[in-house]
């Protein structure tokens, strides 16, 4: 058994992925292996042939699952119970709506304390400047701020949370749960582990990762700038409206990536289990960019009427 191998399964001992999730990342690792050994040369027979080919793909592939860990897993779920400013201070919060000034930052936290339990996440975009804070099954809610800082951490349950116009950036991160945003005026960063992450109606940037999950992406007609995406153990969908050019890198480990309409120009390179496609979309000047990244999972991306 590999390295490679024996750190999946432990990530499966400790219940950081699921063993549907462990299979899809061992498939990764036995497709690129066959990828590759397929495509040494035949110069030697028998076992000695066999055990060079494994090799040169291990010693490719491994590093490859190493980063895709490492990388899925940085940033992703719970934070600690109390911000780690000492600046914030936490504020009287009973349910009513706060206001927010111009440029706020809005951080929205699971705590540490709840993720045995499991949790989600609803962001919505709302006009003016109050922030509202909902949910019936949301337990323990704090609420700290400074200036134009605002911080919720929650322990577990449903957690909605409506986001003014006047909030300049919103980060989230829970462990064992979804992250559904929607019509968010501003750029989101967000992180679960052993969830789903659907953004709808993006009109500005992102960069979005999970691990154990899927990722939903529905661009606004409006959407400019750059957007990144990464799963670990899921698939992702980006829908990006007709009309919009936008340019588009998507890599993937053990899966496929399809491309959907309006391409102008597309480059596509696979080796050793990894497919990498470079597309263009749409013929006017380019607008966005999306950097899509997933292992043990597939990539579409869809043209779809705005």
């Amino acid at each position: 058994m590999s390295e490679e191998q024996r750190e999946i399964l432990k990530m499966v001992a400790d219940r950081t992925i699921s063993v549907e999730e462990a299979e899809r990342l061992l498939r990764a690792l036995e497709e690129g292996a066959r990828n590759r050994e397929s495509s040494q040369p035949k110069d030697r027979g028998g076992v000695g042939a066999a055990f060079d080919a494994l090799g040169d793909v291990l010693s490719d592939i491994g590093p490859m699952v190493r980063n895709a860990v490492e990388d899925a897993v940085s940033g992703v779920g719970f934070g600690p119970d109390e911000p780690e400013d000492p600046e914030l201070e936490r504020v009287p919060w009973e349910g009513q709506a706060m206001t927010l000034g111009q440029g706020t930052t809005l951080e929205i936290v699971q705590r540490r304390t709840g993720v045995r339990h499991g949790a989600s996440l609803v962001i919505k975009g709302a006009p003016g400047d109050a922030c509202t804070i909902e949910g019936q099954t949301a337990t323990d809610v704090r609420v700290y701020r400074r200036d134009e800082r605002l911080h919720v951490r929650w322990a577990h349950g449903d957690l909605t949370v409506r986001v003014p116009d006047t909030v300049a950036k919103v980060v989230g991160r829970i462990m064992g749960g979804s992250i559904r945003s929607v019509s968010v005026a501003c750029p989101v960063h967000l992180r679960t582990m052993g969830g789903n992450l659907e953004l709808e109606e993006l009109a500005h940037p992102f960069d979005v990762k999970t691990m154990g999950g899927g990722i939903t992406l529905g661009l606004a007609p409006g959407f400019h700038g750059d957007g990144r995406g990464h799963t670990m153990g899921g698939s992702m969908t980006a829908s990006v409206p007709n009309g919009l050019s936008c340019a588009v890198h998507a890599v993937t480990m053990g899966g496929t990536i399809e491309v959907n309409g309006g391409v102008s120009h597309v480059e596509r390179s696979k080796a050793a289990g990894k497919q990498a496609v470079n597309v263009t979309l749409g013929t006017g000047p380019v607008v966005a960019t999306l950097g899509l990244k997933t292992m043990g999972g597939s990539i579409t991306v869809r043209r779809t009427d705005a």
